[in-house]
């Protein structure tokens, strides 16, 4: 990870303000959050908890943190879908929670809209849905994990984004890119069959991230659909075998 993360910073004292051509772009990312402290507020049928958490993202750890988009350029101005799995694990726990994360994704589901700048700087906002996964242990209560919704996961808010991304290097083919973001949301998450037991998570966290794009393409044959979509996905899986170096 640490190699990986010197080559684009070397990238970018080489920056030449590349810019891309007009078409979709595919653009992988990976990268780390941090999420500031939050008012956490658990509602369950034996008792109201309102708590000061604290978070911790693992963004290396287990399911990493990534990033996916599919951007549409025409000239300077870009739009499009981004799906950002972000993850919050509860670090102070108090006497009532024996665990509690969204871990498998506090999962955001972005639109965005934007435009570069002369200078090489894209800078975007978005809003989104938040579709969450929780992971919680209540005191004496069974672990409530993957128990309905959409294979675990809930459609449980929404958020709002902005970032500001620099091209670092380009080839043909392919973009790499260095992102830095914020993001802000709020999301109500079942913590029980029970639909009166619920916690309230709002969160705003800050994001950093490191990524690659395929350019638009320029023909649909089998060769320029191979380059097109396999490095962002060789990029995206690659973060399972580096993340724990």
């Amino acid at each position: 990870m640490i190699r990986y993360m010197s080559i684009f910073l070397a990238c970018f004292i080489m920056n030449t303000f590349a810019t891309g051509t007009d078409g979709w772009m595919l653009h992988s990312n990976w990268g780390f959050n941090h999420a500031f402290d939050s008012v956490l507020s658990v509602h369950t049928t034996d008792k109201d908890i309102v708590h000061q958490a604290t978070w911790d993202g693992k963004s290396f750890i287990d399911s990493p943190y990534y990033t996916i988009r599919i951007d549409h350029w025409s000239g300077d101005k870009v739009s499009g879908w981004e799906w950002v799995h972000y993850k919050m694990y509860l670090d102070n726990n108090p006497s009532d929670i024996q665990s509690f994360s969204i871990s498998d994704g506090y999962n955001m589901l972005f639109y965005n809209i934007g435009h570069r700048s002369k200078t090489n700087w894209i800078r975007k906002v978005g809003a989104g849905i938040i579709m969450a996964h929780p992971d919680v242990t209540l005191l004496n209560r069974e672990r409530f994990w993957n128990k309905g919704g959409l294979s675990g996961a809930y459609l449980a808010g929404v958020a709002v984004q902005t970032s500001l991304e620099t091209w670092v290097h380009q080839t043909d083919r392919h973009v790499f890119s260095i992102e830095g973001k914020l993001s802000a949301g709020y999301a109500r998450i079942p913590i029980s069959k029970n639909t009166a037991e619920f916690v309230d998570v709002p969160h705003i966290a800050f994001h950093f991230t490191l990524g690659m794009g395929s350019k638009p393409l320029k023909n649909t044959s089998a060769s320029s659909l191979a380059w097109y979509m396999a490095p962002p996905l060789i990029h995206h899986y690659a973060i399972y075998k580096f993340k724990d170096l």
